[in-house]
C-alpha cells in the first residue's frame, strides 16, 4: 500500500499508541534529532532492525545519521523494528511503518539502509519491510519504491540475504557511503530512474549483489577519529546502553582467532586524544549524559589509557560524570587504573576468559593467566568491589574439548575460593564465524551444547557463584544464519511468513517453528552448515574480501592446532595478514597525553567555597509526544536537561551518587498535563544566585526550555524555603492531595455516559461537573484505588487502553493538602486543597 502523507503519530495514531506497550518507541521528538523540511531532498531512512531501545544504542546508526544529515540535499531519518503489538495495529489499520523525524512511510523513501549488527535480526528485517509497505524481494520492487541496501558486521556473508536487498555494502560506511548517497541523490534529481540508480549503486566495488562475478572489497576508513561527532538524538525512553559512548579505538591488535569483529575491523586505529575530549565534552554538555563509556574491542590497548581516564576525571568528576571501560583485557588491568575508573561510581568488573588453561588459550590466541586474575580481584575487593563477572565459551576447537566443562568449573571454583567474592558467570556456545581462522571449524549441535551447559549449571546450583548460559538453540540458529547459503534465505522468508521475528530475544524466538522448518527443508541443514569444513572447500562468503588473506587464515588455523601464539599487531609487523598496504596501516596516538581545555570556563575545575545550594519548585507541561513517555522516562529526561542547560545539580552521597531531583504525583501514560511539578537542588555561585533571584529564575526557565525534548515546557521556577523549626520537610509526593482533569470527546453521547458513570462511582470528596462541552473531574487522593484515574477508565471501558481512543484527558491542576492536614483519610474535597506554589512558598526567609 502506498501512503503519501506524513504520519504524525501523537495525532494520527493516538488510539493505537494507547493500546501498545512502550508507545514512546514510536513518537520521536527527542532532543538532538534533526527534522528537515523535505521538499526537494533525497529521503533516506536508516534502520537498525530491532526495537527502539536496542537500535538507539547502536553506534553505526548514530554515525550514519550525523554524516548523511550533513549533506544539504539529503534528509536522513531513523526507523526501528516495531514490537509485535504495534506492527499488528499498523497492519490492521493499513498504516505503513514510518520514520521518527517527519513520519515518512517507508514505501515513500528514496533509500532505506538497514544496519545489521547480528544475524539473528534476519526475520525482523522482513517485518520492517512488510510493515513499511515495501516488497520483500528486490526483483518485486518497481519505479517509485525505495532502494533497499544493507550493511554492518553481520552481512560479511551476504548470501542468505541476497534476495531481499538491492545491494549490500561491505565495510566501514564512513569511508565512502556518504559520497555514494550523494551520487544517488544527484542522479535522481537529474531524472534517473530506479534501474539506473541501482546500476550506479552496484558500480561500487564495496557493494555486493547475488549476480556479481567480481570480488567485493571491504571499505576501510583511514580517517577514523578525525571527524567531529555529529548531532546525536538523546533517547526519550530507557535504552540498553543508556549512556554516552565514545569510540576511542577502531579495530583490535590482539588477533583472537574466534573473534569476527577483530577481523572485520582490522587494523587498529586510535582516535586522537583531542577528538576524544571533544566528544566527551559534547556528550556531557550538549547531550546531558553523566555516564560515558570509552568503547572499543579492547579499550585497555589504547595508548596511555590511564592518563586519559585521569584527565577526564579531573575535568568532570565534580559534576558527577563517570567513565567506564567495558572491554579491558587482563594484562591492561592495574590498581591505579581501577582506582581512577571507580572515582565517581564503581562499574562492574568483567573478565572475558573464553576458555581456561594455558594450551587452550594459546589455541584461541588469548592468554589470560589465572594468577593475574586472582591478583586483580584481590586488589579490587580491597578497593570496594563486591562482584565480578566472567564470560566463557564451550565448543571452541581446543585439543581437550571433551573436558571443557570440568576445566571451566574448576577454574571458577579456584577463583572463588581464592578471592571469596560473589561471581556471576555467563557461558555461550562458540559459533565459527566467516572470515576468521576458525571459519572451517565445527559448531556444537544444540543437543551437545545443552548437555554440557546443564552439566556445568549443576555444579553451581547453590553458593556464591551464579551461572547463566545463552540458549543453545539460539546459538544453533545464529550459526545457520551466519554460515548458510542462498537456501537459508528461503528459510528466513518461510519463518517470517509463519510468524518468526525478534529471534535474538529469548522470549520471542519461536523454537518449534524453526525446528520444524529445519526438519522439513529437504536438506540436512545442521550437518551441511555446522560440521567441520575442509580448508579447500568453497564457502558461501568467498566472494567477500575483508583484506585479510585466506592464506593467513589457514596459517592461523595451523597455529591454533599447534597451540602457538601469534603476536599482537604492531609496527613493525612480523606476520603480514594482508590488511596493511600502502594506504592502510596501524594508527596510534602521540606519546604525550595533553589536550585542549574545555571551551566553557564554567565547566573547568571549580572552587565550591562561594557556592550555595538552592531548592527550586518547577512547574512544567507534558503534551503531545511527551504524553506517551512514562514517569521514569520523564525523570531521566529532566536530569539530562539540567545537565544540558549547564545548571549544576546537587548530588546525594554514597556508592552511586544521584541528583537531588524529585517529582509530584506521576501522570498516567497518554494523559496530557500543564500542571506537573518537580523539586530540584541546584548549586549556584553568589553572583549567579543574586542574578537569578532578581530575575525570578526566568533565566533558568529559558535555559531548560531550550534543551527539553518536544512536548515539555517549564513555565515557572520558584525557591523553596526551609520550614519553621520543629516542622518536618515535606516531599512533593507526601504533599499530594488531588488532581483536576478535563475530559473531552468527539461524541457527546459517550461523554454523557461517562458523566453518569463517574457521578455514581466517585467517592466522597471527588467530583465531576460539566464545563462547556467537556467534563471537569476532580479526583481526590484517597490512598486507595478509587483515587487513581486508571481505576475509572478500566471501570468504564473494561481496559484503560479502550478508554483513550474516544476520550482526551488533560490534567489542569495538581493540588496539595494544607500543611496542617496530616493524613490521607477519605480524600479531601477540592475546596480544602491549595496549589504546590502556595504550599512550598509559605515560609520565605
Amino acid at each position: 500500500m502506498k501512503h503519501s502523507n506524513l504520519i504524525i503519530p501523537e495525532k494520527d495514531l493516538r488510539g493505537i499508541l494507547h493500546q501498545v506497550l512502550q508507545p514512546g518507541r514510536y513518537v520521536g521528538g527527542e532532543y538532538g534529532m534533526i527534522r528537515k523540511e523535505l521538499a526537494g531532498l533525497y529521503r533516506v531512512g536508516i534502520c537498525f532492525p530491532d526495537l527502539y531501545e536496542i537500535g538507539m544504542s547502536n553506534n553505526a546508526v548514530k554515525i550514519l545519521y550525523g554524516s548523511l544529515n550533513a549533506l544539504e540535499h539529503v534528509a536522513c531519518e531513523r526507523v526501528f523494528a516495531p514490537a509485535f503489538d504495534f506492527e499488528e495495529e499498523l497492519l490492521v489499520h493499513s498504516i505503513p511503518l514510518f520514520t521518527l523525524e517527519n513520519g515518512i512511510p517507508l514505501n515513500r523513501l528514496d533509500l532505506l539502509g538497514i544496519s545489521i549488527g547480528y544475524e539473528l535480526s534476519a526475520t525482523t528485517i522482513l517485518h520492517v519491510l512488510h510493515a513499511g509497505g515495501v516488497a520483500l524481494h528486490s526483483k518485486e520492487r518497481r519505479e517509485g519504491d525505495p532502494i533497499v541496501i544493507a550493511g554492518g558486521p553481520a552481512v560479511t556473508n551476504p548470501t542468505p540475504f541476497g534476495a531481499f536487498f538491492d545491494g549490500v555494502f561491505i565495510g566501514e560506511a564512513e569511508s565512502v557511503f556518504s559520497n555514494l548517497v550523494s551520487q544517488l541523490a544527484d542522479a535522481k534529481k537529474q531524472g534517473a530512474d530506479r534501474d539506473s540508480l541501482i546500476s550506479l549503486l552496484r558500480a561500487s566495488k564495496h557493494i555486493w549483489y547475488p549476480e556479481k562475478s567480481e570480488m567485493t572489497i571491504r571499505a576501510s576508513w583511514q580517517g577514523f577519529g578525525t571527524a567531529s561527532l555529529g548531532p546525536v538524538p538523546v533517547p526519550n525512553i530507557k535504552v540498553v546502553q543508556d549512556h554516552g559512548v565514545v569510540e576511542i579505538m577502531r579495530g583490535c591488535p590482539n588477533g583472537c582467532r574466534f573473534c569476527h569483529a577483530g577481523y572485520f575491523y582490522r587494523q587498529k586505529r586510535e582516535k586522537p586524544l583531542e577528538h576524544i575530549l571533544e566528544e566527551v565534552e559534547f556528550l556531557v554538555r550538549c547531550a546531558g549524559y553523566r555516564e560515558i563509556t570509552l568503547s572499543s574491542l579492547s579499550s585497555g590497548d589504547y595508548s596511555h589509557i590511564h592518563q586519559l581516564i585521569t584527565l577526564l576525571n579531573q575535568r568532570y568528576a565534580s559534576d558527577g560524570v563517570s567513565f567506564s571501560l567495558p572491554s579491558l583485557k587482563v594484562n591492561s588491568f592495574t590498581l591505579p587504573l581501577l582506582q581512577e575508573i571507580s572515582r565517581v561510581r564503581k562499574s562492574g568488573l568483567t573478565f572475558a576468559i573464553e576458555v581456561p588453561g594455558d594450551n587452550a588459550q594459546k589455541t584461541i590466541n588469548k592468554s589470560v593467566p589465572i594468577e593475574q586474575v586472582i591478583d586483580i580481584l584481590r586488589t579490587a575487593k580491597q578497593s570496594g568491589w563486591r562482584l565480578a563477572k566472567f564470560y566463557f565459551m564451550i565448543g571452541l576447537p581446543i585439543g581437550n574439548a571433551e573436558n571443557e566443562v570440568d576445566l571451566i568449573g574448576d577454574y571458577i571454583e579456584e577463583i572463588q575460593q581464592s578471592v571469596r567474592m560473589p561471581i556471576n558467570v555467563n557461558v555461550g556456545t562458540f559459533i565459527p564465524k566467516p572470515h576468521t581462522p576458525f571459519q572451517w571449524s565445527r559448531q556444537l549441535h544444540e543437543e551437545e551444547a545443552s548437555e554440557k551447559l546443564q552439566r556445568l549449571k549443576g555444579r553451581f546450583r547453590r553458593g556464591p557463584v551464579k551461572l547463566n548460559y545463552h540458549d543453545p538453540f539460539i546459538s544453533t540458529l545464529e550459526g545457520v544464519l551466519s554460515r548458510g547459503d542462498a537456501r537459508v534465505g528461503a528459510l528466513i522468508e518461510q519463518a517470517f511468513k509463519r510468524g518468526a521475528g525478534l529471534d535474538a530475544w529469548e522470549e520471542h524466538v519461536k523454537r518449534d517453528l524453526w525446528r520444524d522448518l529445519f526438519a522439513n527443508s529437504g536438506w540436512n541443514i545442521t550437518k551441511e552448515i555446522l560440521e567441520e569444513k575442509s580448508l579447500d572447500e568453497s564457502l558461501p562468503w568467498d566472494s567477500i574480501d575483508l583484506g585479510v588473506g585466506k592464506g593467513f587464515l589457514k596459517r592461523e588455523k595451523k597455529q591454533a592446532k599447534e597451540a602457538v601464539l601469534t603476536s599482537i599487531c604492531s609496527v613493525p609487523c612480523d606476520h603480514n595478514c594482508g590488511i596493511c598496504v600502502s594506504d592502510v596501516s596501524i594508527v596510534e596516538t602521540e606519546a604525550s597525553v595533553t589536550g585542549p581545555e574545555p571551551q566553557n570556563s564554567s565547566i573547568k575545575e571549580r572552587s565550591i567555597e562561594n557556592e550555595s545550594q538552592l531548592t527550586l519548585l518547577c512547574r512544567f507541561s507534558k503534551t503531545g509526544k511527551a504524553s506517551f513517555l512514562s514517569h521514569i522516562n520523564t525523570m531521566t529526561i529532566f536530569e539530562r536537561s539540567f545537565q544540558r542547560a549547564q545548571i549544576r545539580l546537587a548530588f546525594s552521597q554514597g556508592f552511586n551518587p544521584k541528583p537531588k531531583l524529585s517529582f509530584a504525583n506521576p501522570l498516567m501514560l497518554g494523559v496530557e498535563s500543564n500542571a506537573e511539578y518537580l523539586m530540584v537542588n541546584i548549586l549556584l555561585d553568589s553572583d549567579d544566585e543574586k542574578k537569578e533571584r532578581e530575575d525570578g529564575f526566568l533565566g533558568l526557565v529559558r535555559k531548560l526550555n531550550n534543551v527539553l525534548p518536544d512536548g515539555f515546557a517549564v513555565s515557572m521556577c520558584s525557591e523553596v524555603y526551609a520550614p519553621p523549626a520543629g516542622e518536618k520537610k515535606v516531599s512533593l509526593m507526601a504533599a499530594y492531595g488531588g488532581s483536576v482533569y478535563t475530559i473531552e470527546a468527539e461524541r457527546n453521547d459517550r461523554l454523557n455516559l461517562l458523566y453518569d458513570y463517574l457521578k455514581a462511582a466517585l467517592p466522597s470528596g471527588s467530583s465531576v461537573n460539566w464545563e462547556k462541552e467537556s467534563l471537569r473531574l476532580y479526583l481526590a487522593d484517597t490512598g486507595r484505588k478509587d483515587g487513581n484515574l486508571r481505576y475509572y477508565m478500566e471501570g468504564f471501558s473494561q481496559e484503560a487502553k479502550n478508554f483513550f481512543p474516544e476520550f482526551i484527558v488533560t490534567r489542569t491542576a495538581t493540588l496539595t493538602r494544607k500543611r496542617n492536614d496530616k493524613g490521607r483519610g477519605g480524600g479531601s474535597p477540592e475546596s480544602e486543597l491549595i496549589s504546590y506554589e502556595q504550599f512550598f512558598s509559605a515560609f520565605p526567609s
